[in-house]
């Protein structure tokens, strides 16, 4: 994925943003309407400056098709050779744009920025939900988490010219711990003994509320008591975003 950013910088690019969208509707927080004023305002960046170059992770393949509204502003902005869509992104990682990339922005509370942040990317939340009361908003406002794109898009372009102010742009390096507490690249391990301690109360007869408890009463044991997260206090949140702030570790 490295050879993305050699490319693009051999077409004069200096500053690549990656960016993630999600699966939109009218019926769920995200809506088709905060996906195209997402889209639109990268794509008409990278229009307007050479030097920005665009790599972008779609949800689901064919996302130009499924936004009419401005698809000759994606063909616009794909025909510079510095917007690169990447294909079959179902079977991508979030890290194959963004460690080509000198900054990750996602719509909402992004599981994909989550993710490249915990591979030590700098990623930004472009929470266009405005779910003012997820505890990124505490401390991070302005700088990982931003509510109004437009001031998001101008701090990126000063970002991109080197002010010094905007350093902390995106710079999770502090916080990292929120996301992932254990920061050990063992999730895998904790997930299949999670996974095993499950199936075997299932195999034997046990209940899924019992496997439940089990399984939890292990992988506290082991990995401490905070680590569960009892997600019936989510049940009542309208706003479905602030599950996204909840990751399997």
């Amino acid at each position: 994925m490295r050879k993305i950013r050699e490319i693009l910088a051999n077409r004069g690019v200096k500053f690549i943003v990656s960016i993630f969208d999600d699966a939109f509707s009218e019926d769920i927080h995200y809506s088709k309407g905060m996906i195209l004023i997402f889209y639109k305002y990268f794509l008409e960046w990278i229009c307007e400056d050479k030097r920005i170059g665009l790599i972008i992770k779609p949800k689901r393949p064919g996302i130009q098709n499924k936004l009419q509204e401005i698809k000759s502003l994606f063909n616009k902005a794909c025909y510079t050779g510095r917007c690169v869509v990447l294909d079959d992104p179902a079977g991508r990682l979030p890290s194959d744009a963004a460690y080509s990339s000198d900054i990750a922005v996602g719509i909402g509370i992004s599981s994909a920025v989550s993710e490249v942040i915990v591979a030590g990317c700098k990623g930004i939340y472009c929470d266009l939900t405005n779910y003012h009361k997820h505890p990124f908003y505490q401390f991070g406002y302005g700088r990982i988490i931003f509510n109004n794109i437009e001031e998001l898009i101008e701090t990126l372009k000063r970002y991109a010219e080197g002010d010094f102010c905007t350093k902390e742009i995106g710079d999770f390096s502090n916080w990292r711990n929120l996301i992932d507490p254990f920061c050990d690249g063992l999730s895998h391990r904790r997930i299949g003994g999670y996974f095993h301690s499950l199936l075997k109360v299932l195999d034997g007869g046990g209940t899924r509320e019992e496997a439940i408890r089990y399984s939890n009463t292990l992988y506290a044991e082991r990995w401490g008591n905070d680590k569960i997260i009892n997600m019936n206090s989510y049940s009542h949140c309208r706003n479905k975003s602030r599950l996204k702030s909840v990751m399997i570790n």
